[in-house]
């Protein structure tokens, strides 16, 4: 049985990459009724948000997963760690698939190049995880976040049940230039893109859109 669920999560993990990392945009409704200062996202993000979420009824607020991004600080030319972070959430969710933007004058730690992969330390909320990736978005990124001279990564997760504890998720490693004046705010945002999830084991797309619709960025203070 082990075995055979170690195969699933890998199963599980390869297809949330596929869905989630690559491929191409689905079209968006126009329009938006969440106010864009809690959200703390794009908005065409908010809109493809929206569309594919059209019907859904979002979770009660004790029910709901609320994802954040640790503020943190960093001298120039060092290193910044960088934590995803949930609370709400123990014991309660099965599965995650979505992205993190970040400036392009930041530069994440890769721990392979040939597959992309981030170099990270998972937390605790992630600790009876059957599966775990991180890998970064290089190649065909929306010609949004192009314009907004910004990247992306990806992390997704599955467990076997709603075994996805409170806590943080994993701390990820961004290089910060050298000639970074003091005082210099990057910030870092979730970003949905079409397919992401933040599931339980139920599969209640109203669990999904609670989290999508709470979640906050954070940022990288020049010390």
């Amino acid at each position: 049985m082990k075995l055979r669920f170690t195969a699933m999560a890998a199963a599980l993990l390869i297809a949330a990459v596929s869905a989630t990392a690559c491929g191409d945009k689905k079209s968006s409704s126009s329009g938006s009724d969440i106010d864009m200062d809690t959200y703390q996202n794009s908005e065409s993000s908010v809109v493809d948000m929206e569309a594919d979420f059209k019907d859904v009824q979002p979770v009660a607020d004790s029910e709901g997963a609320l994802l954040s991004i640790v503020n943190t600080t960093a001298k120039a030319g060092e290193t910044a760690e960088v934590t995803v972070h949930v609370e709400n959430a123990e014991m309660k969710w099965n599965m995650c698939g979505f992205h993190v933007t970040y400036p392009d004058v930041l530069t994440p730690k890769i721990f392979d190049p040939a597959d992309r992969s981030m170099e990270y330390k998972k937390g605790p909320a992630v600790e009876y995880a059957k599966g775990f990736v991180s890998l970064n978005w290089e190649d065909n990124l929306p010609d949004e976040l192009i314009a907004d001279h910004r990247k992306a990564f990806f992390i997704t997760s599955v467990f076997d049940g709603d075994q996805g504890m409170n806590g943080d998720i994993a701390t990820f490693y961004f290089d910060v230039p050298a000639d970074a004046a003091s005082g210099t705010v990057y910030e870092l945002n979730f970003f949905y893109w079409p397919g992401a999830v933040f599931s339980n084991a139920a599969k209640d797309p109203g669990y999904d859109k609670y989290a999508f619709e709470h979640w906050t960025g954070g940022t990288i203070t020049v010390e």
